[in-house]
């Protein structure tokens, strides 16, 4: 009888260390999110985004370019500020920093091979470097406020940039038709697609975040935002898929794919089956690469690329290549530096390489490499420790799934121009865990 009546005040007592630790969950998931929520934080977090979506050059005036530049200067500079003030640096961050200091800065300043202005690699550097000093502070908010801010800019964006798409889709060269003047001396006709943030297939490296993110967002907080997660993914791959952008159809194709299946196997709380982690998906994507890089031209890429209407030499990517191994062969520990358009021109037939590793490899060499590979595996999930322990099986997978696609884009079209698709790592690093205690079906 004694234990029969014990029974029921150790039933009490677990429920009590249950909800403390779902609380302590919830915290640890939401961070200052409730507190900040409603206040200058969400601006703050939406403006530091938004001076990262920046326009092409051609798309807007040049005093508002200047204007967007600058920006992204005081941004980086309160985000290192509130960084520092905080005193919490992560190896994440070092490697990163690192990475883009080696990659643009010494290899510039070291190499024979550098031909661009100073004043152009520092703002390089500070667009890189800053926008990774921007997300570690953006996170440390929760991911939460975070990724309400990512979207409220991306998906603004992002519609400004379909919408110049529906503009100047038929009109050969996009928001830049007509004559071009290059570096070389020469005038040529623009071939390309241009729009409002870049053209086809580097908008992939925007699109791609922002996607997966509006799925994370609905799957965790808020199911309505599915009004406007599926109509602007339609309209996003109908872009690239229009356009026939080999990188943006890999990426999307891959993407949802594995996303889908995720999604199924992941329903089911008990079994919670993986088809995919974030380890997997690294190495997955960095063999893909390599693997496109030496079998371009040969059967297996020629059924793949013949898919997507492309032929076995990938657009010329063959010949890009062949020379980029050439000069990496010649600066292999901090490669060429950075070049300008009609210098890179000359050297490799296009302005830039082309493919992720072949573009670290060849600007900033094997250190470069090196440190972004570290900082890629110091954001695994299995890296975080915090109180709850408890990793989400969608959501884990779901970013995978974008970091597989993003290697699979940046394959066949990459530039350090743009460092958006760097997010993807810190989502998979702050929203693998369990959110389900922070998820509100109706709120916002």
């Amino acid at each position: 009888m004694q234990n029969e009546q014990a029974l029921p005040g150790k039933k009490s007592s677990n429920l009590r260390i249950r909800g403390i630790v779902r609380q302590n969950s919830k915290e640890v998931a939401e961070g200052k999110d409730k507190k900040d929520s409603g206040g200058g934080v969400l601006v703050w977090l939406c403006v530091g985004f938004l001076a990262f979506f920046i326009p092409a050059e051609y798309a807007v005036s040049p005093a508002l370019y200047t204007l967007w530049k600058a920006l992204i200067v005081l941004v980086s500079s309160v985000s290192l500020v509130y960084l520092l003030a905080r005193l919490r640096i992560s190896l994440r961050w070092v490697c990163f920093a690192l990475f883009y200091l080696c990659l643009l800065v010494v290899s510039t300043l070291v190499s024979p091979e550098s031909s661009t202005s100073l004043s152009n690699v520092a703002y390089l550097f500070v667009k890189g470097a800053g926008f990774i000093t921007f997300l570690e502070c953006a996170f440390s908010f929760g991911p939460k406020l975070c990724t309400k801010a990512f979207l409220v800019v991306g998906v603004v964006v992002g519609c400004v940039h379909l919408a110049s798409f529906f503009a100047y889709g038929d009109v050969v060269g996009g928001m830049r038709h007509g004559w071009i003047e290059e570096a070389i001396g020469e005038r040529s006709g623009t071939k390309q697609n241009w729009y409002f943030l870049t053209y086809d297939n580097a908008s992939v490296f925007f699109f791609l975040p922002v996607i997966a993110a509006l799925w994370f967002y609905v799957k965790n907080f808020n199911r309505r935002v599915v009004l406007v997660f599926v109509p602007f993914a339609v309209v996003t791959v109908f872009m690239f898929v229009y356009k026939s952008s080999i990188a943006g159809m890999l990426a999307f194709a891959s993407f949802f794919l594995i996303a889908y299946l995720s999604a199924v196997f992941s329903s089911n709380r008990r079994a919670k089956k993986r088809i995919l982690t974030y380890r997997i998906a690294v190495i997955s994507g960095l063999v893909i690469s390599c693997f496109v890089i030496f079998s371009v031209g040969g059967d297996i890429v020629e059924a793949v690329a013949g898919l997507f209407g492309k032929g076995a030499d990938l657009s010329g990517r063959d010949y890009i290549w062949a020379q980029c191994l050439n000069y990496i062969s010649k600066y292999p520990i901090i490669g060429s530096g950075v070049q300008n358009s009609a210098d890179a021109f000359l050297r490799i037939g296009q302005t830039h390489c082309h493919n992720l590793l072949l573009q670290i490899m060849y600007t900033g060499g094997i250190v470069s490499l090196l440190f972004f590979l570290i900082g890629v595996a110091t954001c695994s999930p299995k890296a975080k420790r915090n109180r709850d322990k408890q990793d989400s099986p969608f959501s884990g997978q779901l970013f995978a799934a974008a970091i597989l696609a993003f290697f699979i884009a940046s394959s066949v079209d990459w530039s350090y121009n743009n460092p958006m698709s760097f997010i993807l790592f810190y989502f998979a690093f702050f929203c693998s865990f369990d959110l389900e205690d922070s998820r509100i079906d109706g709120g916002n």
